[in-house]
């Protein structure tokens, strides 16, 4: 399990270097799989929103992103994102391939 952060996954302005290196830990996390593939080893990457911590009383339980995170690893998944966030994840997927510009992400309701 490697965690990085749905910043990873999509871009919001202002996301400087916070933004750059969970892309990073995205890409390392995928070379990871990569290069296990055909192993018993399997790579999860954890991509939360905001989750409750001792910095932020905003976000999700951090128990339920962890029963989420050891489900996928059980599960073999990949990437645990947040539902709402699945659809903006694919178009900005879908912006890069074909050149369009970046727009500002949203969840879907």
């Amino acid at each position: 399990m490697i965690t990085a952060s749905l910043a990873g996954l999509v871009t919001f302005p202002a996301g400087g270097a916070y933004a750059a290196s969970k892309h990073a830990v995205v890409a390392v996390a995928e070379q990871a799989a990569l290069g296990l593939a055909g192993t018993p080893v399997g790579v999860t990457v954890l991509c939360p929103a905001l989750v409750r911590s001792g910095m932020s009383e905003e976000g999700e339980d951090p128990l339920v992103v962890a029963e989420q995170a050891l489900a996928a690893v059980h599960a073999g998944t990949f990437t645990v994102t947040p539902g709402e966030w699945t659809e903006e994840i694919a178009r900005r997927g879908h912006r890069l391939a074909t050149g369009a510009q970046p727009q500002m992400p949203s969840p879907t309701a």
